[in-house]
């Protein structure tokens, strides 16, 4: 859908998705006729949505499937309220507490998503991150399957407002489902910066049909 409305010279507002999807269709700045999108087909079309809630934060738990675990941290990944990936006020998954304190150092703290079954071409997950640490020190990992994850600038460390970081992996051969795990860890000498990392509104693409 192309919009009237200009966002620079000879750009327009324009946004793609079936209305089924409307909450991950962000509308995007470009040029008349410009290919912005493609359309998923068959499996790609099934999706795991997860986001952070209120009851999440009050209750101190985490959305079906998440669970963490513990090495060594006093605190661990938590629902938090905060400007989102939006820049609006919400909720999301913070790695323990601000400025050096838990976890502390030569410490890390994991949080997992476990169970999910796609189909067999594979699947594909999203998700948003910020981190604000001793760079190339203290570090946020992803593991898919627990293999490191080593493109779109991960492991990532430093000073990085919300970006939405995309992995793509390959089914399984016995049909098992995948395990996807985050980890914050800490060296053992300085903290800079807020020192956590936080985690935004995860989408799994490729899902299976359990029906099929």
């Amino acid at each position: 859908v192309w919009s009237s409305d200009d966002c620079k010279p000879g750009h327009y507002w324009a946004i793609s998705g079936s209305s089924s999807f409307r909450q991950l269709a962000k509308p995007v700045c470009v040029f008349a006729e410009q290919p912005f999108a493609e359309a998923r087909c068959c499996a790609d079309a099934r999706l795991v949505l997860i986001t952070f809630q209120r009851e999440n934060r009050d209750l101190h738990s985490l959305p079906d499937g998440m669970a963490i675990r513990k090495s060594g941290g006093l605190a661990n990944w938590q629902v938090v309220a905060g400007s989102n990936h939006n820049g609006e006020l919400g909720f999301f998954l913070q790695s323990g507490m601000l400025y050096d304190e838990a976890p502390f150092d030569s410490q890390s703290v994991d949080v997992t998503l476990s169970n999910i079954q796609v189909a067999p071409r594979g699947g594909e997950i999203q998700f948003y991150y910020k981190i604000s640490s001793e760079p190339k020190t203290d570090v946020l990992h992803f593991y898919i399957d627990e293999k490191e994850q080593t493109t779109v600038g991960f492991p990532v460390s430093g000073e990085v407002e919300w970006k939405l970081a995309s992995f793509t992996f390959p089914g399984t051969t016995d049909g098992s489902p995948h395990q996807f795990r985050w980890r914050y860890h800490k060296d053992a000498s300085d903290s800079i910066g807020m020192d956590v990392a936080c985690i935004d509104e995860i989408t799994i693409f490729g899902i299976a049909d359990v029906t099929e």
